[in-house]
């Protein structure tokens, strides 16, 4: 029955992605997610299945996405996978965001591998409103390993992910966006 449920709510998930807009670039075609006021998820599709344990996106974060760090300062998520849908916090490589207090916004490679439910933060870049970067997350002999940028980062994890499921933006933390955000991904 549990199986059943999780072939469900992936299903629900997968088909309930909406038309989306996007951004054409001299870099190419950028869909771009939204994250309403006072929401936690984008719209459209939140999560997606993964054939190996690897992923590579180019992103921007549009200058909607600065925010007062005196409202939050929490990691928010750009994209990343998990292996367990159940359970986010205990086998999962992400890639946070948020505001550096100026006019940029810090990056982090962000991983939950034990069952404590801490994360494991690493700050590794910094990048201002509407420039375009790339993010690269993976397993590998033991390691989840993420690159932004071209700065690289890993942790320590020994369980192979067997199922991945790509994440998509999501604001928080505790609190849910203070205005409504766009973010572009490719």
């Amino acid at each position: 029955m549990k199986n059943y449920l999780l072939i469900l709510l992936i299903s629900s998930l997968l088909i309930s992605c909406e038309k989306r807009e996007y951004l054409d670039t001299e870099y190419g075609k950028f869909t771009e997610y939204i994250i309403e006021k006072d929401n936690h998820y984008c719209n459209g599709k939140h999560i997606e299945c993964l054939n190996t344990p690897y992923l590579y996106q180019e992103f921007m974060l549009d200058s909607s996405c600065l925010y007062d760090l005196s409202y939050q300062t929490g990691w928010n998520k750009l994209t990343g996978f998990v292996s367990d849908l159940n359970d986010t916090r205990t086998n999962s490589i992400r890639v946070g965001w948020r505001p550096d207090g100026t006019d940029k916004f810090e990056l982090s490679a962000y991983y939950h591998v034990t069952s404590d439910k801490k994360p494991i933060i690493h700050k590794l870049y910094t990048i201002y409103p509407n420039q375009i970067g790339w993010i690269e997350c993976k397993w590998s002999n033991g390691y989840y390993i993420v690159n932004i940028c071209g700065v690289i980062d890993s942790c320590k994890q020994d369980n192979k992910p067997q199922v991945m499921f790509m994440n998509y933006p999501y604001f928080g933390g505790d609190k849910d966006a203070p205005k409504t955000m766009k973010i572009y991904l490719k």
